[in-house]
């Protein structure tokens, strides 16, 4: 027997349709399959994916970078830029990215949460990410990739 709750459509205007739920609203930027959106590293936005039976299930990532991972292991962005892009060479099967969306988990809790306002983009979404232009696209494994475009 399934419990989910179904979401809340408020605030359709012409720029954002939001979607309420119990722990969080996700605000959705209609257009950003023309206008790119901007994303942060480390900041949860949450990408849309239909399940087995055709539902829309929202799915919480963040974006990567080779750039911020020196950056918080006090190395030098550029060696590692450097680096990454020789590996990208030498091994191109082994899947070495300068930029990267990750998958968050999910926890349960019986600890109540403020409720918390969340980006909410879909596949084919332009965003704009440390200075370069992305489509999200679906990879392998229920993942998402980015892949470059020409601003």
């Amino acid at each position: 027997m399934s419990t989910t709750v179904a979401p809340k459509v408020v605030d359709q205007t012409e720029r954002y349709t939001n979607e309420v739920f119990p722990a969080y609203t996700i605000s959705r930027v209609n257009g950003a399959d023309k206008k790119p959106i901007q994303i942060v590293s480390g900041r949860k936005f949450f990408v849309e994916f239909k399940s087995s039976h055709h539902e829309k299930i929202w799915e919480a990532c963040n974006a990567g970078s080779v750039v911020t991972c020196a950056q918080a292991y006090d190395e030098c962005p550029i060696k590692a830029i450097e680096r990454t892009q020789a590996l990208m060479k030498s091994d191109p099967w082994a899947g070495h990215k300068l930029h990267w969306i990750n998958k968050l988990s999910t926890v349960i809790s019986a600890t109540p949460e403020a409720h918390d306002y969340f980006l909410g983009l879909h596949f084919g979404d332009l965003v704009e990410f440390e200075g370069r232009t992305f489509k999200l696209a679906p990879d392998h494994n229920r993942n998402v990739k980015l892949i470059e475009v020409e601003a």
